[in-house]
């Protein structure tokens, strides 16, 4: 998914820092002797909001996320005016900000990907997860989150703009498409993506 150019606003954290259920669980089943039932211990992650001291590794995540979850959707051109976008800095706003929630999510004790939801325009604006986990439910552990403040901030739908390459990831996850959309990179150059949207189940 974009996320706004650079922009200068902030997020205060929630108060509340929960682990939320996790899908994903090791390969190996442990069995309980007294039982004799398969346990599948939940893999090491974390989802909490971030802080100011996590913006260099959130940036970590979000270049590479661009650079190679991205690659076969946009052109070379589209690819380093997005990239150019992206500096550690432009994390602190949404942080310190009232009407935004950055969270992110660790697995291993390594941040490995985060979500940026506005409130105010009942947005998602950006979602990403570094490539080398792709596939293992860290993205959908990202947005059931989103999902659940922006209910608990009594939002009844959220809306995004989904890039070529993370389309069929929100419809499976409910999202309709309202139609398509560019994104301004820079004074020369766009990118093609699309406008979703999704009612929440309060």
């Amino acid at each position: 998914m974009f996320i706004a150019p650079a922009g200068k606003s902030s997020l205060h954290p929630p108060r509340h820092i929960e682990n939320p259920p996790n899908p994903l669980y090791n390969a190996r089943p442990h069995t309980n002797p007294s039982h004799r039932t398969p346990m599948m211990p939940q893999l090491p992650t974390l989802l909490r909001p971030a802080r100011h001291e996590d913006c260099p590794q959130i940036l970590r995540v979000h270049r590479h996320a661009v650079r190679y979850s991205c690659l076969k959707s946009y052109t070379p051109e589209i690819m380093n005016a997005w990239l150019d976008l992206l500096e550690p800095e432009s994390y602190l706003g949404p942080i310190d900000n009232p009407n935004k929630a950055l969270w992110l999510i660790e697995y291993e004790n390594q941040i490995q990907g985060f979500f940026l939801l506005n409130y105010k325009e009942a947005q998602l604006e950006a979602l990403y997860v570094h490539p080398v986990v792709h596939y293992s439910g860290l993205g959908t552990a990202l947005l059931k989150k989103a999902e659940a403040l922006a209910i608990q901030a009594d939002l009844s739908l959220l809306s995004l703009y989904a890039s070529k390459n993370s389309i069929e990831f929100y419809r499976i996850n409910g999202y309709e498409s309202l139609g398509e959309a560019i994104m301004p990179l820079n004074e020369h150059i766009q990118a093609e993506c699309l406008l979703m949207r999704k009612y929440l189940s309060q």
